[in-house]
């Protein structure tokens, strides 16, 4: 495995699961030791994990939770999120994409998921977009065949996208084909 395959692989576990170590790395992706230390130490001077004696865990930043804003913490940055499953998510994304038909009226959730799916939906005729998400809507902004619907409310910077109870309001009463939400926009007590 080259070392950038094997430096995703490192990143995706431990997003998966907070911390790794550094024998079950070395197991899980049949490398040495050695090697895996090298990638851990070349990680941490990206910012992207945080050495600790054998192993290593997600930067405080991603662990600790962001200031709660309507109930919404523990929250990684959009542009940090792009890095985790980068090549998963693309392929959601297109997979997405293949399900918007012409003439059909969608809902695109917040998120780097549903980013990369906004981004996938360049050549796709007279389908209607609704969303909160200031990428995505970025994106299609320009794409004539694309009737865009923007809701109001609060501007999170680190979602990318607006929340509240504009936002709220904005989609009550909203009727689509697809709705695409990302798995963030889920909460296990609230739904």
């Amino acid at each position: 495995m080259n070392v950038t395959l094997r430096r995703k692989k490192i990143l995706d576990l431990l997003c998966a699961q907070g911390t790794v170590e550094v024998k079950a790395l070395a197991e899980e992706l049949n490398t040495s030791h050695v090697t895996v230390r090298n990638d851990l130490t070349s990680l941490e001077k990206e910012g992207k994990l945080e050495r600790f004696f054998g192993g290593a865990a997600l930067p405080a930043l991603m662990r600790m939770p962001v200031a709660s804003q309507n109930g919404l913490d523990r929250e990684l940055a959009v542009n940090q999120r792009y890095q985790i499953n980068d090549e998963a998510k693309r392929k959601i994304a297109a997979k997405a994409a293949e399900l918007v038909v012409s003439n059909s009226t969608i809902i695109i959730d917040s998120g780097s998921t549903t980013h990369l799916l906004a981004q996938a939906l360049a050549d796709t005729g007279n389908v209607t977009v609704i969303t909160n998400n200031l990428a995505a809507a970025s994106t299609l902004a320009g794409i004539g065949s694309i009737t865009l619907a923007i809701s109001g409310g609060v501007y999170r910077n680190v979602s990318q996208s607006i929340h509240g109870h504009k936002a709220e309001e904005f989609f009550e009463g909203v009727y689509a084909d697809i709705a695409f939400i990302g798995a963030d926009g889920l909460d296990q007590r609230k739904g």
